[in-house]
């Protein structure tokens, strides 16, 4: 039910290969691998889970969708989500879309900032 586009980009993330700065920085693409919404080295866990405003992001959609759940590092994460995606239910459904579109929308908020210089937190209610 996800958008194509946010399909991909979890795909990308679930295989490590999101091209956040820490991974660019391992290809020799970059040499500052601060967060452009916070001053922390940006990784997928810092990105998805650690960052405030992503944090918040998540709880939002959470909640919305009454899920009960913390994100922790990734590293953690594609476990929870295979085991709370089994079958073909309308909950397991709107738990994938929403998962799959979070994960879009959280770097689309990244590269908005990152690239355009677009800021989210008084939209979102950091």
């Amino acid at each position: 039910m996800a958008q194509p586009r946010a399909c991909f980009i979890l795909w990308l993330t679930c295989h490590g290969k999101l091209p956040t700065k820490d991974r660019l920085l391992r290809l020799g693409m970059l040499d500052n691998i601060t967060c452009c919404l916070y001053s922390e080295d940006e990784s997928i866990d810092h990105l998805f889970f650690m960052c405030p405003l992503m944090k918040h992001v998540w709880k939002e959609v959470l909640d919305w969708i009454q899920v009960q759940h913390c994100p922790r590092e990734w590293r953690h994460e594609p476990q929870w989500i295979i085991y709370h995606t089994k079958g073909k239910g309308n909950k397991t459904v709107i738990l994938k879309t929403a998962i799959a579109e979070a994960v879009y929308m959280l770097w689309t908020i990244r590269n908005e900032n990152y690239f355009w210089n677009k800021v989210h937190d008084k939209d979102i209610g950091k």
